[in-house]
């Protein structure tokens, strides 16, 4: 009988143990905060703990070919009792991260890749900004991480094409499942699936272009192509038509192919791209891409020199460098197909793009065997481990005391303009700018700051003992000095508004920032809640004011005391809609709202841009309550939609009301 070697299996589990220690350092503030996504407080928005009362996206998902989603979502989410719990989710998040990084790091053995690498690895891509994202937010855990281990499991399940060809019984059921799996994955999330073709790409970068890895490669690319293709025509010739459920033109929703794939590809190429070759750092930089860049093109021409063909002669490295990058950009472009080919355009979202950057990392960490790097090869992988932990954690820091503070502000004034029939709350918040070394950061990190009605509702039901829905509108402050509008249309009728003036205020911990009530403003086209003219106030570049005619339209500011405005602004957004925004209006000012004098003509405002911000300066020296603005046609579009609006008391616009 052998005696069992417990050293040896300690020893064995050490590399493990250091992934799921390195994973919980860089997300300790996950765990410590108490805060949630907007999402995640929507959890609470339905009965979660009765049968068959699903979660509030659970239809939009079905619509939208996740119906895997959305029940496993609904059974998962049913589990969470409050805020405190969320805690609870994030952790079981970073717990399947740890496997997830586990199963890459043995898919990695698997396929030629050194121990010490394959560990760092695994860790490496749950440290990239899509994990960071995802692990912070519970409502993600079943598209993000928890499919990310359900893909990596199939891929080590994934039998080789020899063992087919010997009809071995067990690789035919092992081929079934994976079958079953992967097409799980696209119902769930489809973008994840990509990390299904890892392990033809490790095998190509440390195996070289052997006949069984070329063979393997095919096979692989062929079953993940008829398990996309069975996904996309059940949902989008079978579903979509028996339900008849349709999208905008536009949508990314609609399961068309995008007429321009060409354009699709070069904003890939010009902006993802950039994105993914910055790997852990939020904040792309040209020069952390060119870096990671040349390491890249030195690890294939490397690869090249040193690994033969099947034939065992030497090959020319020129050409088998170029056999190598082709095969590449294959699996890459196939990898990231679903954020390439829809209508719509590539998402500039990091969660879209998770295993596409985990391919970045891969061959990125492939440079280390360069043979000047090699003495120091285990030294410099733990120094770029330790720069992974290091973005991970400020991200995670970052997401987390910002939600946090922004519950506590939107809780300390809820609780401040309660009263039992109220159904509106203004909530004043001051968001701090998402910057990291001075530069902002991209996607998902630049707009965590959601702030809906469900807060609101949560807040209402847990600490008030109010169950009645309320809606909320968001007042961000952006100085010492703040001054708002509202819009009376939005304010309660058991609500005098005067009494506005001194609920809504600045919060309480922020210390040196006053706010104040200047006005009220008023549109005369009505709109909905959501896209009524406080939208265009707010403050918020992804909020905005929409109508549906132009006839003319009017939107009136109207001033408790007089001011002289010099200069104002109008704002576009980030949704390709110039067509929308204002090409002629005029700007008139009235001291009784009886006498009107012009202020401002504009005639031809075309070519607006996303993120636009056009200033215009009045030579105006008189004080005036109200100011008007009579928008009098589109640039070609029937409906009207406004970002931002402001007026203010300085030349440059440099401060503005609000």
């Amino acid at each position: 009988m052998q005696p069992i070697r417990i050293t040896g299996t300690i020893r064995a589990g050490y590399p493990y143990i250091i992934i799921i220690f390195l994973l919980f350092l860089s997300y300790l503030p996950y765990l410590t905060y108490n805060f949630g996504f907007h999402n995640d407080f929507e959890i609470w928005n339905t009965e979660n703990k009765v049968c068959c009362s699903w979660f509030s996206e659970f239809w939009h998902l079905t619509r939208v070919g996740r119906f895997l989603q959305a029940i496993l979502q609904s059974i998962y989410l049913a589990n969470f009792t409050d805020l405190q719990s969320l805690v609870v989710g994030r952790g079981l998040g970073i717990a399947f991260a740890a496997i997830g990084a586990i199963l890459i790091s043995i898919i990695s053995r698997k396929h030629g890749m050194d121990k010490f690498t394959s560990i760092a690895f695994g860790a490496g891509v749950f440290l990239l900004p899509p994990a960071q994202i995802n692990l912070g937010w519970v409502t993600n855990f079943i598209p993000g991480i928890f499919n990310a281990a359900l893909v990596l499991f199939a891929a080590l399940l994934f039998p080789a094409w020899i063992s087919l060809r010997k009809y071995r019984w067990r690789a035919f059921l092992l081929l079934t499942i994976c079958f079953v799996l992967l097409l799980a994955s696209l119902f769930i999330y489809p973008p994840t699936a990509g990390f299904f073709l890892l392990p033809i790409t490790i095998g190509i970068i440390y195996k070289g272009l052997r006949k069984e890895e070329i063979v393997q490669t095919f096979f692989t690319l062929t079953f993940y192509g008829l398990a996309c293709v069975t996904y996309f025509v059940f949902h989008r010739y079978i579903f979509m038509k028996y339900y008849k459920i349709e999208f905008a033109a536009d949508s990314f929703y609609r399961f068309d192919l995008a007429s321009s794939v060409i354009e699709n590809l070069t904003v890939f190429i010009k902006e993802i791209c950039f994105v993914m070759l910055n790997l852990w750092n939020t904040v792309p930089s040209i020069l952390v891409a060119g870096v990671v860049s040349a390491i890249i093109v030195i690890s294939l021409i490397h690869g090249a020199k040193r690994r033969p063909f099947e034939s065992g002669q030497r090959s020319d490295s020129i050409w088998y460098t170029i056999l190598v990058g082709e095969a590449l950009l294959v699996i890459f472009l196939v990898m990231n197909l679903p954020g390439l080919i829809p209508v719509g355009g590539p998402p500039n979202f990091y969660r879209a793009w998770h295993p596409g950057m985990a391919m970045v990392l891969l061959l990125f960490l492939r440079g280390s065997d360069f043979h000047l790097f090699v003495p120091f090869k285990k030294l410099i992988i733990s120094i770029l481990l330790l720069v992974g932990a290091f973005f991970a954690f400020n991200s995670s820091h970052h997401i987390a005391s910002t939600l946090s503070r922004q519950f506590i502000y939107a809780t300390e004034q809820v609780k401040n303009q309660f009263f039992e029939n109220r159904s509106r709350y203004f909530i004043v918040e001051y968001r701090p700018d998402a910057f990291f070394f001075g530069k902002k950061r991209w996607g998902e990190f630049g707009f965590i700051h959601v702030l809906t009605s469900s807060h609101v509702n949560y807040i209402t039901s847990e600490y008030l003992g109010k169950t009645a829905r309320s809606g909320v509108d968001n007042l961000v402050i952006k100085y010492n000095e703040n001054y708002l509008f509202l819009d009376p249309a939005l304010i309660d009728k058991t609500t005098k508004e005067t009494e506005y003036k001194n609920l809504i205020k600045s919060p309480e911990n922020i210390p040196g920032v006053t706010v104040e009530l200047v006005g009220l403003a008023t549109a005369s086209i009505p709109s909905q809640n959501e896209f009524g003219l406080m939208m265009a106030l707010d403050n918020i570049y992804y909020t905005f004011w929409e109508i549906d005619a132009i006839d003319p339209a009017y939107a009136d500011l109207r001033f408790y005391k007089e001011k002289v405005i010099r200069c104002y602004l109008i704002e576009a957004g980030i949704d390709k809609a110039g067509d929308r925004m204002p090409h002629a209006w005029r700007l008139w000012g009235s001291q009784d709202g009886n006498e009107w004098f012009l202020l401002d003509t504009r005639t031809d405002e075309a070519n607006w841009s996303d993120k636009s911000r056009r200033i215009y300066k009045i030579p105006n020296t008189s004080p005036y309550n109200i100011y008007s603005f009579e928008f009098l046609e589109t640039n070609g579009h029937k409906i009207l939609r406004i970002y931002g609006l402001a007026l203010s008391e300085y030349d440059d616009c440099s401060k503005t009301i609000p």
